[in-house]
């Protein structure tokens, strides 16, 4: 609907810096057409923000709401996973009460990355593999710790995402030791 608001603008602001051009009143029409120009400008440039906050709504509000075990539940004494992301992850970490870690054995590692490929838009486990590979000294834990950071920015744009994405955001950063501001300047500079 905006689009076609943008478009309307930019046609009348066209019309009228034309017709300007050809009447004595043209200073008057120019200054409409060069308003109007504004208008269609700011209404596209609204149009593409909330284009951008439907596509990233569309594309993480599931992740948004997951915890590090792949769903919105963990297993537990009654739940278990077979399949799919939460049952890939089996192994891969171990809970206590509310607290996630990473089981950091080859094997866990090698799991992680095959989620990575699997399921690309799962922040946890490129959070995993950074602080695996992090704490075992394994060089390139950043690439991991960065693309993580890339996905947790979305999620934690939705409004009821689950808390440990916003933890696990603020771990990374701490892990990088990027300040706020350059996290701001970064974040301005891609969006």
């Amino acid at each position: 609907m905006n689009l076609i608001i943008s478009v309307s603008f930019f046609a009348l602001s066209l019309f009228y810096g034309i017709v300007g051009g050809y009447f004595v009143f043209k200073d008057k029409n120019r200054c409409i057409g060069i308003l109007l120009i504004l208008a269609a400008i700011i209404l596209a440039v609204l149009d593409f923000c909330s284009i951008q906050q439907i596509n990233r709504i569309e594309k993480y509000s599931n992740i948004a709401k997951m915890q590090p075990c792949g769903s919105d539940v963990c297993p537990g004494k009654y739940i278990h996973f077979t399949g799919g992301l939460g049952g890939d992850l089996q192994g891969t970490y171990t809970k206590d009460g509310n607290k996630f870690t990473y089981n950091c054995s080859d094997e866990s590692i090698n799991k992680l990355i095959s989620i990575t490929e699997n399921y690309p838009d799962f922040p946890f486990s490129y959070y995993g593999l950074a602080t695996c590979k992090k704490d075992r000294g394994i060089d390139g834990w950043e690439v991991y710790a960065k693309k993580a950071i890339e996905i947790f920015e979305q999620t934690t744009k939705i409004d009821d995402h689950n808390s440990c994405h916003d933890d696990a955001l603020k771990d990374l950063r701490n892990d990088l030791n990027y300040t706020k501001e350059d996290w701001e300047y970064w974040f301005n500079k891609v969006f």
